[in-house]
């Protein structure tokens, strides 16, 4: 097995405070702050950008598992928030996920015997 390049590739922005431009594979990304906290809220703060990739990786697995199980599955919506606890700790305070359901998808064909 070979090994995969490398996934991600960060370089500070020299047009904003805490800007971080982001290359993920080919796909390029950015995170920021808050103007309340001294960023100049260009792009998704690191804690967003985590909770997407949660939500995101929620909504696929889902996706996955209802395709393979033949379920019907218009689409999934997934709520996430957080909150900073004591210390400014950050913490996901909520999570709620909504899959939309339709008609039957349709059966793979099953060969005559």
């Amino acid at each position: 097995m070979r090994p995969s390049p490398a996934f991600g590739q960060l370089r500070r922005s020299s047009d904003a405070n805490y800007r971080v431009d982001i290359r993920a594979g080919r796909h390029p990304v950015a995170a920021d702050e808050p103007v309340a906290v001294g960023g100049a809220d260009t792009a998704p703060s690191p804690v967003g950008l985590s909770l997407s990739a949660l939500g995101s990786c929620t909504a696929i697995t889902l996706r996955m598992y209802a395709q393979r199980k033949w379920w019907p599955l218009d689409g999934v919506r997934v709520h996430l928030a957080h909150e900073q606890g004591p210390e400014k700790a950050v913490r996901i305070s909520s999570n709620r996920t909504d899959c939309v359901t339709g008609g039957a998808p349709p059966r793979p064909a099953r060969p005559l015997a």
